[in-house]
């Protein structure tokens, strides 16, 4: 009963466009996965992997310019 909703949850993922909010949709299928003891060894690495900067900006965070109140 559960697996098939979970199936279509992290079925759906590789085909979500890189924006913002599908990273914020990855980080939390990731935190799912953090709930089985079984996924721990590939959940882990995943989840050091997804917070790096890199695959934050391909999501499109701090792509935006630096606006001068920022700077205050």
């Amino acid at each position: 009963m559960v697996g098939l909703p979970f199936s279509i949850i992290f079925g759906i993922a590789p085909f979500l466009p890189s924006r913002p909010w599908a990273w914020v949709y990855g980080i939390v299928t990731i935190c799912l996965s953090l709930t089985s003891c079984c996924c721990l060894p590939a959940a882990i690495p995943l989840l050091i992997f997804w917070i790096k900067p890199e695959v934050k900006q391909f999501y499109g965070f701090g792509n935006q310019p630096a606006t001068p109140q920022d700077s205050i």
